[in-house]
């Protein structure tokens, strides 16, 4: 129990910043909604944002290559000098870093076409210098979790929300509000209407420069040299990790990424808008997944060796499972007040989130059940089911959009999901058993579809009554979940 409540714990305070962050994110879809729409931007500039942050998803991920999971795994071997693992991965991002910046210079022109903002070219460069200091930024941020520090983890996190925000803010209702009273103000110098979509990539840049100074303090005893024998080994680890994360990606994005070309639609970039808004409101799910993720990973490299650590990691699932299950129901009750900070002209896209929320509740089940091939050292079989998550993504899509428009974008990216857990279940129950209560899993799976679908077919007409109906449905499933689970009573009760 005590070990499950420092795990709660540590999710807790790791989602702080997850939470926020992802939240926050949300709450700007609002402002990108009331933005980019007539009469003052077409709605395809949200769609160019929204494919953009597809492809910089998909780069982070090869400017990391792995090597952050790779440092959880050697700086936390007593074997190894912590300190020699944290300069080698520096030096290692560094260099990678650099380099890519050096590659988007030289390719901006034809970067710039590709993903429509040729006349505005600037963007593309702004994000390379972005995604560079947050791809060399990541493993300061992974040695502070992994020293126990999540204060200060979140602190810097929450910073960077902050200069977010407030640059979003501030160009997007600050200056044309200003503008609009004092037309020859000194702002007239640093806000052009034209940049559109612009504004948001100079935010992120100016977050991250904050962050990458606030972070200077972890680079305190850092060598920049390459420990040889060490990186080829932490390279060998990390490769097929990286693999496993750009499958990852794509499955996230590829709808994204290919959207505007898979769609039968002049408009496609303001469909692409329409449906980045809707797969927002599957934020609390990412939201959870992410802060699960950034506990559970340190959590199971240091609790590999207790005695049951097998049963804990059993818990760990299942308690999962139920917390996601608890938002799958919450964000599907009550879309409609959820969805009303969303612009009109987006609604129609609304359709999509039950499938989204379902699909993101079971890859984090699949990054829960992740833990056998990252102990047993068969990154591979990771690899393995990542690209054949990613064929599904990519084939479906390919068939479903040009078809039945962007829901079928919503289907593959689901099915993609459930096939990754099943798998993964599967492999592991192989090659490092884990006592999972499945019967108990299915079972809340099971409620919770059933519930969802009672909601839809039983509709009071009075809305508030419709509210208060899918509330109690809520409460029953809480009720049962809280009837059938002792140890998670003790969990929650400190006992």
């Amino acid at each position: 129990m005590a070990t499950l409540r420092k795990l709660a714990g540590d999710t807790v305070l790791y989602g702080i910043s997850s939470i926020l962050g992802r939240f926050v994110n949300w709450m700007l879809v609002p402002l990108y909604t009331m933005v980019f729409q007539e009469p003052n931007y077409p709605k395809a500039e949200y769609g160019i944002q929204t494919q953009i942050m597809a492809y910089v998803a998909v780069v982070m991920v090869l400017l990391t290559y792995g090597m952050e999971t790779s440092f959880f795994r050697f700086a936390s071997d007593p074997k190894n000098d912590k300190n020699r693992v944290y300069s080698t991965t520096q030096t290692s991002l560094a260099i990678t870093s650099l380099f890519f910046v050096a590659l988007v210079v030289v390719f901006l022109p034809n970067l710039a076409s590709t993903l429509s903002v040729e006349e505005r070219s600037y963007i593309i460069l702004l994000l390379a210098f972005t995604v560079a200091i947050d791809a060399y930024s990541s493993i300061p941020f992974a040695k502070l979790r992994l020293d126990n520090r999540p204060i200060r983890f979140v602190t810097i996190k929450l910073i960077n929300i902050g200069v977010n925000v407030v640059s979003n803010l501030f160009f997007y209702l600050f200056c044309p509000y200003w503008l609009s009273k004092y037309p020859d103000s000194w702002l007239q110098n640093i806000y052009h209407h034209d940049i559109g979509v612009g504004y948001v990539f100079i935010s992120y840049f100016l977050a991250a420069l904050v962050t990458l100074i606030l972070l200077f303090p972890t680079q305190k005893g850092v060598r920049f040299t390459i420990q040889k024998p060490l990186f080829k080994k932490m390279l060998k680890y990390a490769l097929p990790v990286m693999l496993v994360g750009i499958a990852s990606m794509l499955n996230l994005n590829f709808d994204k990424m290919a959207m505007e070309r898979l769609l039968p639609d002049p408009d496609a970039l303001g469909k692409l808008g329409e449906y980045g808004a809707a797969f927002k409101l599957g934020v609390l799910m990412t939201i959870f997944t992410q802060a699960y993720r950034y506990a559970f990973e340190p959590f199971f490299f240091s609790n590999k060796t207790q005695k049951n650590a097998k049963e804990i990691y059993a818990d760990a699932l299942k308690f999962f499972t139920v917390v996601g299950l608890v938002g799958f129901l919450g964000v599907t009750f009550y879309i409609d007040i959820i969805g009303v900070i969303i612009g009109k002209s987006y609604h129609d896209a609304f359709i999509v989130v039950p499938y989204i929320l379902l699909a993101n509740l079971f890859l984090g089940m699949y990054y829960s059940l992740s833990l056998w091939y990252k102990l047993t050292d068969k990154t591979h079989y990771g690899a393995y089911m990542a690209f054949g998550g990613v064929a599904i993504t990519i084939v479906l899509n390919i068939i479903l959009v040009p078809r039945v428009g962007y829901i079928g974008a919503a289907y593959a990216f689901l099915a993609s999901a459930f096939a990754m857990f099943l798998v993964s279940f599967l492999w592991g129950q192989k090659y490092y058993p884990i006592p999972y209560d499945v019967k108990k899993i299915f079972m809340y799976f099971g409620l919770a579809i059933v519930l969802f679908f009672t909601s839809i077919w039983l509709t009071i007409p009075n809305e508030w009554l419709n509210y208060g109906f899918r509330t109690l449905l809520l409460v029953i499933f809480v009720g049962v979940v809280w009837w059938q689970e002792p140890q998670l009573r003790k969990v929650l009760k400190r006992e």
